[in-house]
């Protein structure tokens, strides 16, 4: 994670190594810490096409219960605590200019279990509004102002909470260099929701009836897929029988 200059004498370069551990160390222990964890619901957050989420495999052993071994590295870490707090200003800035009619609105769907918190609920010229806040690169802000449209998985978390609410929503991202805003609408998509409700309830379906799933070798092709390297059960899923029912994984048509 630490970045040195290129020209640095070797005991200032020993030195800052060493803070620079130090450091790397401090935002690798804000992981959560492995350990068995068993889910109760699925998280809107996780769920996308380009997710370990994806597959239904890890959701039916995460309600399983099992070994849980996080793969965030450090940078990612400091990334997302930055990120954290980037949206607690801005909902400050909602709270102060009088507009938020709750911050952190836990919001739930009893079957299947889905289980999240939008970050506002804000009311604008008498219209409420439900809205999740990112921030993210330059590169990844421009190509959002550009298209005019928002990451697809961040589409999907508003979209589960319009469902919920009944409100329209909304993603707004923050440009992590520059600190500019985009504020971008999400259309409801009755057909997206619909294929995401049943994919979900299929997959908790197999887990009540204690069924698992297939590996998703057939899903990413002959070869375990970077998803697999970033899913927190993956030493389970490959100690675990190959599986006996196949659901394919969230892919939704575009």
């Amino acid at each position: 994670m630490l970045v040195n200059p290129v020209f640095q004498k070797s005991e200032d370069k020993a030195f800052a190594q060493k803070v620079g551990k130090i450091f790397e160390d401090g935002f690798f222990n804000t992981r959560r810490p492995d350990g068995v964890i068993q889910k109760t619901s699925f998280a809107p957050s996780s769920i996308g096409p380009k997710y370990s989420g994806s597959c239904s495999r890890r959701w039916v052993l995460a309600f399983q219960g099992h070994n849980w071994q996080e793969t965030t590295q450090a940078i990612n870490m400091a990334i997302m605590n930055a990120g954290s707090d980037a949206h607690e200003r801005l909902q400050n800035i909602l709270v102060e200019a009088g507009v938020a009619v709750e911050i952190e609105r836990e919001l739930k769907l009893e079957y299947p279990p889905v289980r999240g918190f939008a970050d506002a609920i804000i009311e604008v010229d008498g219209q409420q509004y439900v809205g999740e806040f990112k921030t993210t690169r330059t590169e990844a802000f421009e190509h959002y102002q550009f298209s005019g449209k928002p990451n697809a998985s961040h589409v999907l978390q508003v979209m589960i909470y319009m469902y919920i609410t009944g409100l329209p929503g909304f993603v707004m991202y923050q440009n992590s260099n520059s600190r500019e805003l985009l504020v971008l609408t999400v259309k409801f998509d009755e057909t997206l929701i619909n294929y995401t409700l049943d994919w979900l309830t299929q997959v908790y379906d197999a887990y009540k009836q204690g069924k698992l799933p297939t590996r998703d070798l057939y899903a990413y092709g002959t070869k375990p897929s970077k998803v697999c390297d970033s899913c927190p059960v993956r030493q389970a899923c490959a100690d675990l029988p190959a599986g006996d029912i196949t659901i394919g994984k969230f892919e939704p048509k575009k």
